[in-house]
């Protein structure tokens, strides 16, 4: 994961940002670690076909945030 401010860049073929994406949670809790709710946070992530259903599991982050 590299990150410039508020724009993240994960590569889901690297494991350590693949076990990031195992559980909407975990992303929940980076988002608000970051105390970006007043702003805007922009996630990039590459090879993102490797989460199961990646539609419904960024959704979920979406409506959550």
């Amino acid at each position: 994961m590299a990150g410039l401010n508020n724009a993240y860049y994960f590569n889901l073929d690297v494991a350590a940002d693949r076990l990031l994406f195992q559980d909407q949670t975990e992303i929940i809790n980076f988002i608000q670690n970051r105390g970006e709710r007043q702003n805007k946070m922009y996630l990039f992530v590459d090879e993102a076909q490797r989460i199961g259903n990646p539609g419904l599991f960024f959704k979920g982050i979406y409506d959550t945030e």
